[in-house]
């Protein structure tokens, strides 16, 4: 029980950090906070059932850190914030399969790390995102990265996606630059890339371990770029009218 904070109103001047209560189901104390200076960390709270007290939160000047809260399916209680500083991280949530609350975001972040939520299929919320300076995305159930199309940069401090539900990666569509490496792995389901404008790669490529993706995919994508810095990895795919070293 939190009841006592409830005092809490307006701009928290710093952090707000609700990790490992094991007894807690709720953080409706916090219903009175609008801005919050620093981070947020909710994180390994095996009863909370909802974060529907962070919904007058319009803005994080830090990072989103959302994990190992079993019971919550959904991020609604978010669903007023428009600025997230630094990044969003979001993993190890057993039922979480909804993440809208996050769709008024908008512009640039540094992070977004999306890992290990098993019911998740969409990050069509983070459609408002147009700078990603680090993109991880594994072992979610993610059946496409719709979402994604703001993106037209990859960011510097990599990408890297590891999705056993993806057929193509079009959400990236868009992507004409990935400034730093590019990994795609073991994405069982993966049969096509859709990296239709991808033609800089200032980092090494990996593309490896997909068993589903014709390996002439891979040898269309090295062709397409016009600017590549990096060493291709590319081992593992399904070998077709190509070879492992067609590049």
């Amino acid at each position: 029980n939190i009841d006592a904070l409830s005092s809490l109103s307006g701009t928290l001047n710093g952090g707000l950090a609700v990790v490992s209560n094991d007894v807690l189901t709720n953080i409706d104390a916090f219903n009175g906070i609008t801005e919050i200076g620093h981070y947020v960390d909710i994180n390994t709270n095996p009863l909370l059932e909802d974060i529907d007290g962070l919904s007058l939160v319009t803005a994080i000047d830090g990072m989103l850190t959302f994990a190992a809260c079993p019971l919550v399916t959904n991020l609604d209680g978010l669903s007023n914030v428009t600025t997230i500083r630094t990044g969003i991280r979001i993993f190890n949530n057993a039922t979480l399969n909804d993440i809208t609350g996050l769709d008024g975001v908008t512009g640039r972040v540094e992070v977004v790390y999306i890992e290990n939520n098993p019911s998740l299929t969409s990050i069509s919320a983070l459609s408002g995102l147009t700078t990603v300076l680090s993109l991880f995305l594994a072992t979610n159930a993610l059946t496409s990265l719709t979402g994604l199309e703001g993106l037209t940069t990859l960011g510097r401090l990599g990408t890297y996606i590891n999705e056993p539900n993806l057929t193509s990666l079009n959400g990236l569509a868009n992507a004409e630059t990935s400034e730093s490496d590019l990994t795609i792995f073991n994405c069982t389901s993966l049969t096509t890339l859709g990296l239709t404008s991808l033609r800089t790669v200032s980092g090494n490529l990996l593309i490896h371990q997909n068993p589903a993706l014709p390996q002439c995919r891979v040898c269309e994508l090295h062709t397409q770029l016009t600017t590549f810095t990096g060493t291709l990895t590319a081992t593992g795919n399904l070998i077709d009218t190509c070879t492992e070293t067609c590049l």
